[in-house]
């Protein structure tokens, strides 16, 4: 008779690998990253805010001005 397949093994076979890909990925990431800290900017500085996209409000001849 043969035996039944251990499903749960296997299972938990498949997240061990993914669990230790993923700890590569971030060990690896926070390797190249420790070298690059002082050329880039930091994560928790202040990012000066994109200028608004289409018309300004303050042109007088904006998308609603009368006198085309």
């Amino acid at each position: 008779m043969a035996r039944k397949p251990n499903y749960n093994f296997e299972k938990r076979r498949k997240e061990l690998a993914r669990k230790e890909k993923r700890e590569q990925k971030r060990s690896r990431k926070d390797r190249d990253n420790s070298g690059t800290d002082t050329e880039s900017p930091s994560l928790n500085s202040p990012v000066p805010p994109n200028p608004p996209s289409g018309p300004s409000t303050d042109d007088p001849k904006g998308p609603f001005s009368v006198g085309h």
